[in-house]
Order: C-alpha cells, then structure tokens, then sequence
C-alpha cells in the first residue's frame, strides 16, 4: 500500500511556491512573507525578481518527479537565506547574541 500523504504535502510545497514565486513576478515586488527586505535597499526590485523566479522555477521542479530533490533543496537555501538575513536585520535585541 503506497503512503499518499507525502506525495500530497510534495504538491502542495511545490505549489506554495510556485504561487509566491507569480505573486512576486506578477507585483513585482516580494511576496507577503519577504516583504522585511527595506524599500530602500539597493537593488531590490532586480533582488525581487530574482527571488521570485527562483521560487517558481524551484515549485515547478518539486511539482516533477525527476527534478523534485533538486527543486526542495534550492528552496531550502532560498528560504534559509531569507530566514538568516531576517535574523540579522530584524531580531529583537538581546534575544540571539549580542550583535
């Protein structure tokens, strides 16, 4: 009897990111959950492009068999990057470390 619940939780991953990844193309500007990333930074429209056609190319390889472990680790570093750069401009002071 094959598990059904993995392959459901793939499909929908891959599609969480391919829908943030249009989001970001389609405004052209970060999607909801990136939106910590400051207006005033250089070069964030190029970044935001960037970002979002990552996601929708990382989604759509999860969404294929073939390509899926390759698509989930590119989304993995996207999303740790995203989760480190939030971390260092964005925690609330004397919660990690002291810088």
């Amino acid at each position: 009897m094959k598990i059904f619940a993995p392959q459901v939780a793939l499909r929908v991953y891959g599609l969480a990111a391919v829908a943030f990844g249009l989001v970001g193309l389609c405004w052209g500007d970060f999607a909801a959950v990136w939106q910590p990333v400051p207006p005033t930074m250089p070069g964030r429209f190029t970044l935001a492009y960037m970002v979002a056609a990552v996601l929708l190319l990382a989604g759509l390889s999860v969404l294929w068999r073939r390509s899926a472990a390759l698509g989930a680790l590119t989304l993995t570093i996207l999303y740790s990057v995203g989760v480190i750069a939030w971390c260092r401009c964005c925690r609330p002071s004397g919660i990690i470390g002291n810088n």
